[in-house]
């Protein structure tokens, strides 16, 4: 799976025309299968919109793999989950799952059952818009000089998104129940419906001036449901809380996608360094030039400044590798 998402992501971002296999094969992490796969497609029909490979035509016809996918389409439910409702316990639809097995899933996948085809639908880039504009005046309510990003999809340019990603920050200090009085804001306002989780440092009992232990960064955030006005499709939203040290890092921990957050982070292993969202670190200090945010700096100044300091160069998140 990572050697496809490496050659899909490498190929999406090659800037010329593909036109033979032999281009194919020139591009940093594409093989000869990956040219055998190309010709084949550009074989299979004259018009491009038309064209489709034999195992994919195969697969699409696979009610195993049609169930498959529309189970870890549930949200909270990943792959291995999905396999145990369908081999395990023979499920075959949503109303199985509903009626046999509603009171063992999580919370989170009840309401991804309960909101399946509004979570499915997308959410256009004006609507993103609405959603990150009622967020950003709700913030400054409660935090005046609050900052917002819209991250995520949204911020790589993508026409449509499955969920909401925010970004908060200030200059200055956060207080530590911000999260909590946003939520609280947005709750009574009626704009956020469910929340579902709530990760706090402060709860944790982790310090956001240490390194964060394992996969997941310091930063306080929020998963919630959101509608805006009752009648409407439910968003799912996530809502981040990154405090001025750390807020490059996080518009560039929460901008890429999966291929190239997970390059970005062998990079900078490469260099003996840890990447996540809450800093550049070696060991217990951060790296210089990755901390803090000068009072003169834009949200892309201080991105740009920690990805020039880790060595990678600035791109804008259009042109960076992911997905």
């Amino acid at each position: 799976m990572r050697a496809y998402s490496t050659a899909i992501a490498a190929i999406k971002a090659y800037p010329h025309p593909l036109l033979s296999s032999i281009q194919i094969q020139e591009i940093p992490g594409c093989d000869g299968k990956i040219a055998a796969l190309f010709q084949e497609w550009r074989d299979s029909h004259n018009e491009p919109e038309k064209r489709t490979l034999r195992a994919v035509t195969v697969l699409g016809e696979s009610q195993s793999y049609r169930i498959l996918k529309q189970f870890e389409n549930i949200w909270g439910v990943g792959a291995e989950t999905a396999s145990k409702l369908y081999y395990d316990h023979g499920y075959r639809n949503l109303g199985d799952i509903v009626t046999h097995h509603w009171n063992n899933l999580s919370r989170v996948q009840q309401i991804g059952v309960k909101y399946y085809n509004e979570f499915l639908a997308p959410i256009d880039r004006s609507e993103v818009e609405k959603i990150g504009a009622h967020i950003k005046s709700h913030a400054l309510k409660v935090l005046p000089g609050a900052q917002s990003m819209i991250v995520g999809g949204y911020r790589r340019g993508m026409k449509e998104c499955h969920d909401v990603d925010i970004l908060l920050s200030h200059r200055h200090t956060i207080p530590a129940d911000f999260l909590v009085a946003l939520l609280q804001s947005l709750e009574e306002e009626e704009l956020v419906t469910l929340t579902l989780s709530v990760s706090s440092a402060k709860l944790r009992h982790e310090d956001p001036h240490r390194p964060s232990k394992g996969q997941f960064d310091n930063l306080d955030k929020a998963l919630v449901v959101w509608c805006n006005h009752k009648g409407d499709l439910h968003r799912r939203v996530d809502i981040v809380i990154a405090p001025a040290i750390c807020a490059g890092t996080a518009l560039l921990g929460w901008s890429g996608g999966t291929t190239f957050q997970r390059d970005l982070r062998l990079f900078c292993k490469e260099k003996g360094w840890k990447f996540s969202s809450d800093g550049v670190w070696i060991g217990d200090r951060r790296v210089s030039g990755t901390d803090g945010w000068k009072e003169d700096e834009s949200w892309e100044d201080v991105e740009k400044r920690v990805m020039e300091t880790i060595g990678i160069g600035w791109r804008p998140p259009n042109e960076r590798c992911t997905d």
